[in-house]
């Protein structure tokens, strides 16, 4: 894709996350409406505004909502996931809940009109919260500042706000790229240490905050506190060790995809090693063997939710010579999808800045 002279965006990958997961029981509360004087309400007026709402493991869709002040709700929640979920909405003290929703059934909310801020929603199963199933209700004129067009309910909407809306994502998009307006940038390259011949990597695992966009902050599972983790960028031949650090209240392990590593260092637990369990530190070393391209790594314990809450990241093999891709500046966007919702270098979209590295940089 051209740029400018030889301007090129010359790594790009998407991360494809299948999720299978066993049904699970469930200890989710009861329908109630109600945990005391209830929260910012309105008098509903007209037909009630209707929403369709797709469950699945760990994701709300569509996870950002807005509607209408001064007019009761209606959303059609329907359960594409193999565990049992509820979909719930907080409004202050008041909790509009759901049933629990077993796989591949259906329920219907109703909410009584709402007044203009932002509500926020669950599933309300144990954990599951916590692994991505979280999401906004924003109501009236509270919806109308939130720019961009993700979440947008277009059917409330008029062409002119749709307009509105898009164009405020294109320019969020574009400012981003040099004036970020996210804190934290995914996906730089980590310099390593020499030990000797041996290019050292040192990489933390632990839970962090982490800004998806503007106000939007979630708690994530990160490499070195970033979503994606840092880039990693080597040369065929080159020998490489990666201490890993677990500071998770959980086991993890890492897994190098793509690459050609002896079987010990490929990071499966209970196949090629036993996990790395919280607080201890592991180590893994091999030697580059494979061409130049673009590889990642990624966590290989409780994959399902710890990849999708934050744990990869790009791992560049550059060439030498006449394998050396000659280019101004080069952009590593990687794509990721689930408990952050659709991103890019774990910023939502339109709200993303790819790593920018000019020409010459070097590990």
């Amino acid at each position: 894709m051209q740029r400018t002279r030889n301007r090129t965006v010359v790594l790009a990958f998407l991360l494809v996350m299948t999720l299978v997961v066993a049904a699970c029981g469930s200890n989710a509360e009861e329908p109630s409406t109600a945990t005391g004087a209830g929260g910012a309400q309105a008098a509903g007026s007209g037909e009630p505004t209707s929403f369709d709402v797709v469950l699945t493991e760990f994701a709300t869709t569509p996870d950002a909502i807005s509607a209408p002040e001064g007019k009761d709700l209606t959303f059609n929640v329907k359960n594409e996931g193999q565990a049992p979920h509820t979909f719930a909405i907080e409004a202050g003290e008041k909790t509009f809940i759901t049933p629990t929703i077993e796989a591949g059934a259906s329920a219907t909310l109703d909410v009584t009109a709402l007044g203009a801020g932002d509500y926020k929603i669950i599933c309300t199963v144990p954990g599951h919260e916590q692994a991505g199933m979280v999401g906004n209700l924003t109501v009236g004129s509270a919806a109308a500042a939130t720019g961009g067009t993700a979440g947008m309910d277009h059917a409330n909407m008029s062409v002119g706000e749709m307009l509105a809306g898009h164009e405020q994502g294109v320019n969020d998009f574009v400012t981003n790229v040099t004036e970020p307006i996210t804190e934290g940038i995914g996906a730089q390259p980590l310099k390593p240490t020499t030990d000797g011949k041996t290019k050292v990597f040192a990489i933390t695992v632990d839970e962090t905050d982490w800004e998806v966009a503007p106000g939007d902050v979630r708690q994530v599972m990160s490499y070195n506190g970033t979503v994606p983790g840092p880039e990693i960028r080597v040369f065929p031949g080159d020998r490489v060790r990666f201490e890993i650090q677990n500071d998770l209240e959980e086991p993890t392990t890492m897994h190098w995809h793509g690459l050609t590593v002896p079987n010990d260092q490929d990071g499966t637990p209970y196949i090629t090693q036993d996990p790395i369990m919280p607080g201890e530190a592991y180590t893994y070393e091999f030697t580059i063997r494979d061409h130049p391209g673009l590889y990642m790594y990624h966590s290989h314990f409780n994959s399902t939710a710890q990849v999708e809450q934050g744990l990869y990241g790009p791992i560049v093999i550059q060439g030498r010579g006449k394998d050396a891709v000659p280019n101004d500046e080069e952009f590593t966007m990687v794509l990721g999808d689930g408990p952050l919702g659709f991103n890019i270098n774990g910023k939502g979209f339109r709200r993303r800045r790819p790593s920018l590295r000019p020409r010459g940089t070097r590990c």
